[in-house]
Order: structure tokens, then sequence, then C-alpha cells
């Protein structure tokens, strides 16, 4: 019960974020600086949080802090500057999906069945069906698309890497490392994007946001490493069930996005492709690729 309360509590706090760095994206914001100011404070936090009496591993909290938080992160929100809040979110729910494929090579007993090919399918059909939404115009759309796709891709697979070290470790001694590596990836892209944290170009609302989202960031990275160590990295991926809903009825609230047939078809196909391969995984235990 207590693992299922810090998913669910992490998707709505995924999909808040998102909706924050929406706003500050409308209202001109560069994506990157949605990034990197929320990491940096991040950072600092979990510095301040971090055991000091146990071991580190800083090499790969690093690591995962770049490619399971930074990347991701700074693919969703160039995705929020040129996409409906709502499409993105349906975007970000494939996670489970990708969690899926990752497991299949990195566990043993946790194989494709004809029942999670089939949720795969139905899955990258409703992808397929938002891909053909007129979500923006020109090319920036497109490239927004794909990469929040690949923001999900890369986001869902790296929770099989989570898990294995939060197996093996107390969560809150990768807290820091891990957003130390977020927030030096974020600020090394903020900054080569021409839009460096120390300059963002934000008015006093704006910052307070972002130190909103600084606080939410450490707040859902601690739920989120708490989840893994509690629970299959394939159980733990359904946190993307909570991010669409949040997303999408934000998306609508917020900023009077438009609630299409294609957008409902699209995430309907989703989601169902996501509880098939939910029903289809069990509890396993990591072992080496393969």
């Amino acid at each position: 019960m207590k693992a299922w309360f810090f998913i669910v509590f992490t998707g709505f706090m995924f999909g808040s974020l998102g909706l924050c760095t929406k706003y500050l994206t409308t209202r001109g914001v560069d994506p990157m600086i949605c990034a990197a100011i929320p990491f940096g404070l991040s950072a600092v936090i979990a510095l301040l949080l971090r055991p000091r009496k146990v071991s580190t591993p800083w090499r790969e909290g690093l690591a995962i802090g770049a490619i399971n938080a930074a990347i991701p992160a700074l693919l969703f929100n160039i995705g929020f500057s040129q996409l409906p809040a709502s499409l993105v979110t349906l975007t970000l729910a494939l996670g489970p999906v990708f969690t899926a494929i990752a497991a299949h090579i990195a566990f043993r007993d946790d194989r494709f069945s004809a029942i999670k090919v089939i949720g795969l399918a139905l899955s990258f059909g409703g992808v397929a069906v938002l891909a053909g939404l007129p979500a923006g115009s020109g090319t920036n759309s497109t490239l927004a698309f794909v990469a929040t796709l690949i923001g999900a891709a890369l986001s869902g697979a790296s929770l099989v890497w989570v898990r294995s070290i939060t197996t093996r470790r107390d969560p809150m001694t990768v807290l820091a490392p891990m957003q130390i590596g977020a927030a030096a990836v974020a600020v090394v892209a903020a900054a080569v994007a021409g839009h460096p944290p120390w300059n963002p170009g934000a008015d006093p609302l704006e910052l307070g946001v972002l130190g909103i989202m600084g606080v939410g960031t450490i707040v859902t990275y601690v739920t989120s490493l708490k989840a893994s160590q509690l629970a299959p990295a394939s159980r733990v991926g359904l946190m993307g069930y909570i991010v669409p809903v949040v997303g999408v009825a934000g998306g609508v609230l917020l900023f009077n996005e438009a609630l299409t047939a294609n957008l409902a078809l699209g995430g309907l196909l989703i989601l169902a492709g996501v509880t098939l391969v939910g029903r289809a995984n069990r509890s396993v235990a990591m072992v080496g690729p393969g």
C-alpha cells in the first residue's frame, strides 16, 4: 500500500510540474531555464539532506541524474514549449511501455507475453494517432513531439537502472548525486542554448514559480526513489497513468486546450496499452542483461 501511495503521488507531482513548465513557457521563459533552475535548487536541498554516515554512490548517481532526470526533463520541456500540455502528458504515459521493454532485456522472468505485445501495439497505435494531430505549426512542433517521445523512452527505460540501485542502496544516498548530475546537465544545456540560469530573464512571479518547482522537484524525486525501492520497476512505471490525467485536465481548465476526438482516441489507446502491459507485469528479481 505504501508503494502505491508513492507511485500515485509521484505521478501527480510530475504532472503538476509539467503544467508549471507549460505556464512559464507560455510567458516566454526558455524551456531550458525551466529545468536548470529547479534542478539547481533541488541539488542544493539534496546536499543538505544527504546522509553523512553512509557511503554515497557518486558515479552511478550522477549518471542516473543525467539519463533518468535531466535529459528527459529537457526534452519534455521542449515539448511543453511547442505543444499542448494534454498532448505532451499523454505521450509521457508511454513510460511504462518503455519500462516493460527494458525489463524484458534486464529481467529473466519479465519477458514479453502475448498480452504485453498487444499492449505495446495499442500504445504505439495511440502514438500514431497523436502524431497526426494538428498540434502546432511548422517543423518545430514535429521536432517537439519527437523530443517528447524520446524523453518518454529514456525516462521509462532507465527506471530499470534506478530500481537496480535503490534495491542496493538507501534512496537518500542516491538523491544528492542524482540531483547534482541533473543540475549539471541542465545548466550546461541552458548556457549552450544562450539562456544561462544566472541570467534567466524572468520576472519575480516567474522566479517564484521556478522556486516552487525546485522544491517540488526534490519532493518528487524523493517519492520516486522510495517507490523504486518498494516496488518493481515495471510497477513504478505505472505512475504514467497519473501524469496524463493531471496534464489533460490542466490543459483544458488552465490553458483552454480543446479535448478533441483524436486526442481522446489516442489517449485511450495509450492508456489501454499501458493497462495491458501493467497487468502482465509481475514482481521480478534483477539479473544481468540478457
